[in-house]
């Protein structure tokens, strides 16, 4: 144990709650074997069970400054205790304080949380103080304690929350906890040095290098303690909203007096380990590791004393800067409203350019209204008469929407200059009318080539016309070639030839008519385009793909109707052959019924030779039916994919009755199997039974 002690590494690698229980038990061990006159050895590590309560002067260590322990001074293993002991870690802030959770979990109650907290008087005194419960401020609580400290008190906890006082629950900062498991294991540690010096008058100079460094080590240990306290409240104090100077006084005199001390014990433990250069190489590596954790801990109590001494200055500067900052701001919106009186004299204007930008558009809509009519050779006139008015209103808007354009980048150019949240503003409102007169430029795009678009258009009416005709024809041609594929007639020699001739002539009529749409269409490409008769040409081109389309489907239907008379030839061989197979399968399991009946007397090899025969041939018959079924499947691939797949289905139910089949007789040939090994013992039971009696009978 005192290894473990001088030995940080050790500790580590095991439980700390175990390290805490071996420091006790090895210090109360030590005592009864002084009493007794005879020195023995620490009893070996023993892991505590979780949320037991622990004994006195033991408590888990912790890794982390910001964490407490709590734990039990007592053997009493009462429920409420044993659901608070254990590790808790910070989880943030609740009415000033820290509040903080539980680390372990529950045994049997894994989703219980346990939370430390503080309440203030906002809901009565009777509810203030630091709490045990399931969430912070919650209804299910378990402990209370009245104290309005800053941390949590470290005794007076009642349990249940209005009962009694625990004495025996105590609440302490994890390195407290910490160093009081080193000033166990070290006391413990000089104990058995003690007693080991009195043993071992031979190792009388060793004995003394472990006591001096023993003795250093509880000095350390000691001001790490004080040290680590003074930490605590200055971050706590730092940390908090509230500037209490006076508490910061105190702990800048506290941290002072801390560094003093520390340096104090660090300048007698490098005396120490400059007389160690004589002492065993492990004890000068003890005494070098010491020095190095006091000069780390000297320069963690510089540093937090150097932040609370500047705390009060940091603070201040903080102050004037938020003071600068609200008079920028001040400043600032004065400067806003400044220019949101501007934004408010220039946007009437902008908006009122805008409408009349916008309200020629539409005048330009109204006097193209009569072109957008399908008219006749004979209004022609009109029709030139409403073309030259829209050009005239196109003219008008052009110059509207420019004008507007031109105000409104002026004003942009403005507002460049406003502040950061009034040029926001006016950016905003500038940039929609800008967006209007755009929507408004895309609505008068189309009119502007009112003319072109009307003798364009002109053309292709005529177009139309001459190749709808073309179209008319061809689908004529079509229908009377599907009213000559009669049902009745169609499987008919005579009838297949004249639905063959009708469907050639129809055939032709349709690639006539495609052609010359494609011609003409490519001519028009070359001349610039369709125009309006696009979607016409398109839709001539569709009527043509669909009267092709219905000549396939006739064509389908007469090759259809060839694959189903082959396909239904192919189906009835194999069903024949699945027959025949099933037919055997029967024989076979009538073959079985004898064993079932279980008669005696029967001649069972008889029965068996007979079962096997049956399974014999129904294995035949199975093998062929699926050589059958295998060798059609491949017929069946050169049919086409809609009559293929019906086939294939009925053929794959077929085959599944055959898969059935076989695993029907696989369970037979086990069975089989198991009664010939049945049959064959009883036979050789018989034989060593006779040869017995035989032997017996030889004996006597």
């Amino acid at each position: 144990l005192a290894g473990l002690v001088r030995k940080p590494e050790v500790l580590v690698a095991e439980d700390p709650v175990a390290v805490i229980l071996v420091a006790m038990a090895a210090w109360q061990q030590a005592g009864k074997a002084a009493g007794k006159g005879v020195a023995k050895r620490p009893a070996p590590p023993t892991v505590a069970p979780p949320n037991k309560a622990i004994r006195p002067g033991a408590a888990p260590s912790a890794a982390d400054s910001s964490a407490i322990v709590v734990y039990c001074t007592d053997d009493k293993d009462e429920i409420g205790i044993r659901t608070l002991v254990g590790e808790y870690k910070e989880e943030g802030s609740n009415h000033g304080r820290k509040f903080y959770r539980k680390t372990q979990k529950i045994p049997g109650h894994e989703n219980v949380s346990v939370y430390l907290y503080y309440w203030d008087e906002r809901d009565g005194p009777t509810f203030s103080g630091w709490w045990f419960g399931n969430q912070v401020g919650g209804a299910q609580v378990w402990s209370r304690n009245a104290q309005s400290t800053q941390r949590p008190p470290r005794t007076g906890w009642t349990i249940p929350w209005d009962g009694e006082v625990k004495k025996e629950l105590v609440v302490a900062p994890a390195a407290e906890a910490k160093q009081s498991a080193a000033k166990a294991a070290a006391a413990a540690k000089l104990e058995a040095r003690r007693r080991e010096e009195s043993e071992k008058a031979d190792e009388v100079a060793v004995g003394e290098w472990e006591e001096r460094v023993e003795q250093a080590t509880l000095q350390a240990a000691e001001a790490e303690v004080g040290a680590q306290e003074a930490i605590e409240m200055a971050r706590e104090a730092l940390d908090s909203d509230d500037f209490d100077e006076v508490l910061l006084q105190e702990c800048q005199s506290n941290l002072t007096s801390q560094a003093a001390a520390v340096a104090e014990t660090q300048r007698a433990v490098a005396v120490e380990s400059l007389a160690a250069a004589k002492a065993p190489a492990a004890l000068k590596a003890e005494m070098v590791a010491l020095t190095q954790r006091l000069r780390q801990l000297q320069a963690t109590v510089k540093d937090e004393l150097m932040r609370v001494k500047n705390h009060k200055q940091v603070r201040a500067q903080r102050e004037q800067q938020a003071e600068k900052r609200a008079e920028e701001e001040v400043k600032e919106r004065e400067l806003e409203e400044g220019y949101a009186k501007q934004l408010e004299e220039m946007l009437p204007p902008a908006m009122e350019k805008t409408d009349a930008a916008e309200d020629e558009v539409e005048k330009v809509a109204v006097a193209a209204a009569p072109l957008q009519i399908d008219a006749a050779d004979d209004l022609r006139p009109v029709m030139l008469q409403a073309i030259k008015e829209t050009e005239q209103r196109v003219r008008a808007a052009q110059a509207a929407i420019g004008e507007a354009r031109r105000f409104i980048s002026g004003k942009l150019t403005q507002v460049g200059r406003f502040a950061p949240q009034a040029k926001k503003a006016a950016v905003e409102e500038f940039t929609a009318l800008q967006t209007r007169l755009s929507e408004a430029q895309n609505k008068l795009n189309p009119f502007k080539t009112v003319r072109q678009d009307y003798e364009q258009r002109s053309q292709f009416k005529k177009l139309h016309e001459e190749l709808s005709a073309k179209a008319a024809s061809a689908e004529i041609e079509v229908e009377k070639a599907a009213m000559m594929v009669a049902p009745l007639g169609a499987d008919s020699a005579e009838g297949m030839k004249e639905t063959e001739a009708a469907l050639s002539t129809a055939q032709s009529a349709i690639s006539q008519t495609l052609r010359l749409i494609d011609a003409k269409c490519r001519s028009a490409e070359r001349a610039g385009g369709l125009g309006g008769i696009k979607d016409d040409i398109k839709s001539l081109q569709e009527r043509a793909k669909a009267a092709q389309e219905k000549l396939d489907e006739v064509r389908k239907s007469m090759k259809e109707t060839q694959i189903r008379v082959a396909a239904d030839t192919l189906l009835r061989e194999i069903s024949e052959r699945v027959a025949h197979a099933e037919d055997e399968l029967q024989r076979m399991s009538e073959a079985e019924l004898p064993f079932y009946r279980g008669e005696k007397g029967q001649d069972m090899e008889g029965l068996i030779a007979q079962a096997d025969e049956a399974a014999t041939k129904a294995h035949t018959a199975l093998a062929e039916g699926q050589t059958f079924v295998a060798r059609k499947l491949v017929e069946v691939a050169r049919f086409t994919e809609g009559p293929a797949k019906a086939v294939k289905e009925e053929i794959d139910m077929l085959h599944k009755r055959l898969e059935d089949g076989r695993e029907r007789l696989q369970q037979f040939r086990a069975s089989l199997a198991d009664r010939k090994r049945s049959h064959l013992l009883e036979e050789v039971d018989a034989k060593v039974k006779g040869a017995e009696e035989e032997v017996l009978r030889f004996r006597f």
